[in-house]
């Protein structure tokens, strides 16, 4: 795969305010029937999240979203 030009911090920040929302949650190995109760949407709705915050951050499952979280010392 081509290198991105964007650091992950700024890839990160790329996210919108609910895809980081998520993205914490995900990090804290929530799933998303737990994140779509806490967050009062579908859990439709987070899995369609989930895939555009895997694919902007290019992760392909919820370890690599706990490995990224603990790169930008989101979670420790």
């Amino acid at each position: 795969p081509a290198a991105s030009a964007q650091s992950p911090y700024e890839a990160y920040r790329s996210l919108t305010k609910k895809e980081q929302e998520v993205f914490a949650l995900l990090a804290a190995q929530k799933t998303p029937a737990e994140i779509a109760a806490l967050l009062h949407k579908s859990e439709k709705t987070v899995i369609n999240q989930r895939s555009l915050i895997y694919q902007k951050l290019n992760l392909r499952d919820r370890f690599d979203v706990i490995a990224y979280a603990k790169a930008l010392g989101v979670i420790v």
